[in-house]
């Protein structure tokens, strides 16, 4: 006769020891991955990332590369974080990248290998690089400097004078900086990189409308003695002036920089402008000169005073010339002061 509640705890021991051997269960488990883009250049950065769900023992996810014939070219292992993520960062390029086309990732997970897959497009061939000026093309009105920058590791070859550049035009590794521009400048440039990807040439146009600046020398002032005056423009121009005070215009006496010869021998206003080789008017300057010759003097009368005398209006002052060998010297002479205007008169006595 069997005893039912010896059986019973039989069976319960005979539970419990298969539980205690069998694996942890896995339920529904699942894993997915991904990358942060479709396509990729050669040096590009590929993120590879995913999830799992029903199975929470630390096991760490093996994440395979393989190129377009099936070739393993990177292998890694990157641990389950706590919210059941994954995700690594795989450098393309080197001796394994080289075949163009779709590139496999697999994934597998836990000694029951579940596994999920992903795809992506490669080019082994880098993009050419990008270089932009600063400032862009455009009309300025002052001159300006351009600096030419890369958007990776380059050298910049480049031309101020319209034609295309090449190897053996002016260049430098980016940024170049300090390129001058202070007229109508047609500026082209490419770069290359550190691979040897050479970027199409680009244009940019700058159209700098400074007038012309003019000066006159000796400038306005006060002179004693006669001027000639010189009229210079500071780039290749034609200068239009006049020297009686009124505007000049383009029918006014006129020639090319600089206009040597401008005869100024009494108070003179000097009025000029340039027009340079791209038709830019410079606004009309002035010039004001005076000229302020000495008097001549043709006696030089050495005198001791001997008597003042008021006379109305007049004073009269009697003088004792001092013995000079001069014929225009009278030997007896009155000095005569009449104002407000004085004059000087030499009267015999």
């Amino acid at each position: 006769m069997i005893n039912i509640n010896n059986s019973l705890l039989v069976l319960i021991l005979v539970l419990i020891i298969v539980t205690a051997v069998l694996p942890p269960s896995y339920g529904q488990v699942s894993i997915f991955v991904s990358t942060d883009k479709k396509f990729y250049n050669g040096g590009d950065r590929i993120t590879v990332y995913g999830t799992v769900s029903g199975y929470t023992q630390n096991i760490p996810v093996s994440i395979i590369i393989k190129n377009p014939t099936g070739n393993v070219i990177d292998i890694s292992q990157e641990n389950v974080r706590n919210d059941m993520t994954f995700s690594t960062t795989i450098k393309t390029g080197g001796g394994l990248w080289t075949s163009f086309g779709t590139y496999t990732v697999e994934t597998h997970y836990s000694s029951k290998n579940f596994m999920a897959t992903t795809t992506f497009e490669y080019d082994r061939t880098s993009p050419s690089p990008n270089t932009t000026a600063t400032p862009f093309g455009g009309s300025y009105a002052t001159d300006q400097t351009i600096t030419l920058t890369s958007d990776r590791t380059s050298t910049i070859y480049y031309t101020t004078d319209g034609s295309d550049p090449t190897d053996s035009s002016p260049h430098g590794p980016s940024p170049i900086t300090g390129i001058s521009v202070t007229s109508t400048t047609i500026l082209k440039y490419f770069a290359v990189d550190a691979e040897g990807n050479r970027e199409s040439i680009k244009r940019q146009d700058y159209t700098v409308t400074i007038p012309p600046t003019t000066t006159a020398d000796p400038s306005a002032g006060s002179y004693a003695t006669d001027q000639t005056i010189t009229l210079t423009s500071d780039r290749t121009s034609t200068i239009y002036y006049t020297t009686d005070g009124s505007d000049p215009t383009d029918s006014s006496p006129h020639g090319p920089s600089p206009i040597t010869g401008i005869s100024v021998t009494s108070d003179t206003v000097l009025k000029f402008y340039a027009v340079d080789t791209s038709g830019q008017k410079e606004e009309i300057r002035t010039e004001i000169y005076q000229v302020k010759k000495p008097i001549p003097v043709d006696v030089i009368l050495t005198v001791s005073i001997a008597a003042v005398a008021v006379v109305g209006g007049t004073i009269a002052v009697m003088i004792i010339p001092k013995p000079i060998p001069h014929p225009n010297i009278p030997p007896n002479a009155t000095l005569t002061i009449r104002g407000p205007n004085v004059r000087v008169e030499i009267i015999r006595r």
